[in-house]
């Protein structure tokens, strides 16, 4: 049960490959916000964020291996939100 305060971060990072720069974003969660799409609104909304205030054309993010629920998050913030 959440008691109040932050749920978690989303965080972003400008980086390039070579002269070009483009944000790496990630995002973490207390364990009560776990399962609840809680962080696929967040990166969706940094994205959203980030394409419409900075020039850059590319967004990145990278999570471990095993964290299954963090790349289907990623794979959902990355779509289309569904009406």
């Amino acid at each position: 049960m959440f008691s109040g305060g932050a749920l978690g971060i989303a965080a972003w990072r400008r980086t390039s490959a070579g002269r070009t720069p483009y944000w790496n974003v990630g995002a973490q969660l207390r364990p009560e916000a776990h399962g609840r799409d809680i962080g696929t609104a967040a990166q969706r909304l940094l994205v959203d964020y980030l394409f419409a205030h900075s020039p850059v054309v590319r967004l990145e993010a990278d999570t471990e291996t095993a964290n299954v629920a963090e790349q289907l998050s990623l794979e959902k913030a990355g779509s289309p939100a569904k009406a």
